[in-house]
């Protein structure tokens, strides 16, 4: 299973190096099969089958936002990046764990106190090279297909 790689910049203040304001880039993967209610499903588009990773919206209370059409456009999940008291052996600096809302934790309480004692992954300092890799890659151009809200 490939998991989710997320990379964020973020203007901490570090005790982890003399209490100076340092600015690094962090880099880490979280475990979704950690969310609540998380499957595999084998779904069949048009073209073809693909096994797809189910989360459930409301359970997890992520935040949909649509277009014009009431097409889902995004969907975010709220999420912590904490700073670890030590580094871990792997040299990971900071950890996630879910954000749970007042509103949420109100209307489902046993859920909310389960998301907030789950741990997500690590984070880790992260020093990019190479200058823009982006624009150096070879992608094939594919013509959009029929309206399908599938993508694939």
């Amino acid at each position: 299973m490939r998991r989710k790689r997320i990379i964020t910049k973020l203007k901490i203040k570090s005790n982890m190096e003399e209490k100076k304001q340092e600015e690094f880039n962090l880099t880490g993967s979280f475990d979704l099969m950690r969310l609540e209610g998380v499957g595999f499903k084998t779904i069949q588009g048009r073209t073809c089958a693909k096994r797809c990773l189910v989360i459930p919206v409301e359970d997890n209370e992520i935040f949909v936002t649509m277009d014009e059409n009431l097409r889902a456009k995004a969907a975010y999940y709220s999420m912590g990046v904490y700073q670890r008291q030590s580094v871990s052996e792997h040299g990971a600096t900071h950890y996630a764990k879910p954000v749970v809302s007042k509103k949420f934790a109100e209307a489902f309480p046993e859920i909310a106190e389960r998301r907030r004692k789950t741990y997500l992954g690590d984070f880790k300092p992260y020093v990019f090279e190479g200058g823009d890799a982006a624009n150096k890659v070879q992608a094939e151009v594919v013509p959009p297909a029929e309206n399908d809200d599938l993508p694939f």
